[in-house]
């Protein structure tokens, strides 16, 4: 009964710590963005779940996802564009490395810039995935 008692104790704090682990160290991506996790590891993407962040090895920014509509002029004629950030790993790191850590704003001007510097949509799809595009 001695020996019971702490060995039953330890498994329960054991237990507890786990579980305490579990919901410190878990970070879910909120709808519209995709995480990217650096550190350790390598960088991964995230998009709809979660991932298991330790701090001091691991590092989770987040980048916008959501469509983007913009107006510009192609051609002498007022355009809707609307962009979105694709959902394969590669494009949210490229976008991850241009715009990590910055704000819906700041990237919202970056994008502006990048389609008022275009010529024509086909240059601009060569630059950013755009979803879709008529004349206003």
């Amino acid at each position: 009964m001695k020996v019971i008692l702490p060995i039953l104790l330890i498994n329960i704090l054991g237990v507890l710590g786990f579980g305490l682990m579990i919901t410190r160290f878990y970070r879910k991506v909120p709808a519209g963005k995709a995480g990217v996790m650096t550190g350790v590891g390598g960088m991964k993407v995230v998009t709809g779940s979660g991932i298991f962040v330790i701090p001091m090895m691991h590092s989770l920014d987040y980048v916008h996802a959501e469509a983007e509509a913009f107006e510009s002029y192609f051609n002498g004629e007022q355009t809707q564009v609307v962009v979105q950030l694709k959902d394969e790993a590669e494009h949210i790191k490229r976008a991850y490395t241009a715009f990590g850590g910055k704000d819906r704003e700041e990237t919202r001007h970056v994008l502006q810039t990048l389609i008022d510097t275009s010529v024509n949509i086909a240059e601009l799809d060569s630059r950013l995935e755009v979803v879709g595009y008529h004349r206003v």
